[in-house]
């Protein structure tokens, strides 16, 4: 997660859901690849999704 605005690093989200619900959202992140914003510290397990 980042903050508006300024892209700065403020923690990781954590979402519990069923299987068929994580399986769409898997599904969907997947499609929808995006890039870290700039000045934000690079982690390397992280997937940046693109808004929306």
């Amino acid at each position: 997660m980042a903050e508006r605005g300024t892209g700065r690093y403020v923690g990781s989200a954590f979402v519990t859901l069923n299987r068929e619900m994580r399986e769409r959202l898997w599904k969907r992140v997947q499609e929808h690849p995006g890039t870290a914003p700039k000045g934000v510290m690079k982690r390397p397990a992280t997937q940046w999704v693109k808004p929306g």
